[in-house]
């Protein structure tokens, strides 16, 4: 029956599998692929090594091999290979000017020590990599091992920090929830170091090994694997976000045909990028003005009102509502005076000034009211009051 210890392990490495599976798998669409595949290879490698550490991995190692640490060996040589594909990412994301074959190379030469220090003790040595064991081959084997882990995991989370600055906030708290995974793994580390220190500077005083490093190792890949879950799980949801809000300009756009044959600047594409729909969308919502009664906006503020909308949701409101009667007005050919505001029926090519992504959302939450009873409403009302007001042309 494992220890508490090594079910945590085992625990946590079948948690690091699925997700690096997945990351594999499931998750094709995320941007930086090749970083996607770094972190997917370094969660596969990091449970190999919390496998090949658990005290229950460890003592029957030892009975079928017969020989002492050979798990203990492989538990540090995974760990450090994850660390390549951690500079992969970091290279990938442009957060470390070293190369990777450099970091291959710098894991190849560590390890090469390490399994040279290990074949002079290790195997014959039971308490070889303990903080209790105070033989040089120990004590140089744990600081290689440890200081060349410790200097990749504070790469790691400064370097996948800073990647994501650009990032809508609760995409970055799954970016600091992995931050802080790897955050344990290096206290874990920290804490290993000050035993070895510790036993260096006061052989006889042992300070016992609690298997915290093993156990902050378990639970920073937990959190690691959480964070890069959950993170994935919000970019997801804002590709079919921003792919609604898409949709929904699209269709403006193609509501706006008639009027936008008036533009200067229409598109020869059938159906342009979406920049493109964007301006011509203000560039017909212009031509459309002159076909905008008064009674609108009166009629708009009393439902808003009535409603208690906020400012912006007023606003929406009052341009869904223009839009629709203008749409109808436009179709029969009625206009309207446009009291003080002399404007031009055939606009000429226009900017997006506003930010791209604000003004999308702002076209998508406008087609939303559109459709809605409210605006159908305020139409019929306004349809009412006009209709022996209107002037036509």
């Amino acid at each position: 029956m494992p220890d508490f210890v090594s079910t945590a392990a085992y625990a946590a490495a079948v948690g690091s599998i699925v997700e690096s599976v997945r990351k594999s798998i499931v998750n094709r669409a995320v941007a930086h692929e090749i970083s996607r595949d770094y972190v997917a290879v370094g969660l596969a490698v990091i449970s190999l090594s919390l496998v090949a550490g658990a005290p229950a991995t460890m003592s029957w190692c030892d009975e079928v091999t017969g020989m002492f640490n050979l798990a203990f060996l492989l538990h540090g040589v995974a760990a450090m290979a994850a660390m390549v594909c951690v500079a992969g990412f970091l290279r990938s994301v442009e957060r470390l000017h070293v190369r990777v074959r450099t970091a291959a190379g710098l894991f190849a030469v560590c390890t090469v020590a390490l399994v040279v220090l290990y074949l002079a003790r290790g195997t014959t040595d039971p308490d070889f990599g303990a903080s209790s064991d105070h033989h040089a081959a120990s004590i140089a084997y744990n600081l290689i091992y440890l200081v060349y882990m410790c200097a990749w995991l504070v790469l790691f989370i400064r370097g996948s920090w800073f990647s994501t600055r650009r990032e809508e906030r609760v995409v970055q708290f799954g970016v600091f929830l992995a931050a802080v995974g790897m955050a344990f793994g290096l206290l874990g580390l920290g804490w290993k170091i000050a035993l070895t220190v510790h036993g260096i500077l006061d052989p006889g005083h042992i300070l016992r090994d609690t298997r915290i490093s093993l156990i902050s190792q378990a639970i920073g890949v937990v959190l690691f694997a959480a964070g890069s879950v959950f993170a994935a799980a919000v970019r997801r949801l804002h590709d079919r976000r921003d792919r609604r809000r898409n949709a929904a300009v699209t269709k403006l756009w193609c509501m706006l045909e008639p009027v936008r044959n008036e533009s200067a600047i229409l598109s020869d594409d059938e159906c342009p990028d979406l920049r493109r729909q964007v301006v011509e969308i203000f560039d017909g919502i212009l031509v459309l003005r002159r076909y905008i009664p008064s009674e609108v906006g009166d009629v708009a503020a009393e439902f808003a009102q009535a409603l208690k909308l906020d400012h912006g949701s007023t606003k929406l409101l009052l341009g869904a509502a223009e839009l629709r009667v203008a749409l109808e007005y436009y179709q029969e050919g009625v206009t309207f005076p446009q009291v003080g505001n002399d404007v031009d029926a055939r606009p000429q090519s226009s900017t997006v000034r506003a930010d791209e992504d604000d003004e999308i959302a702002s076209l998508a939450r406008l087609v939303s009211w559109m459709a809605s009873e409210v605006v159908e409403e305020i139409v019929r009302v306004v349809r009412s009051m006009r209709d022996d007001g209107p002037t036509s042309d």
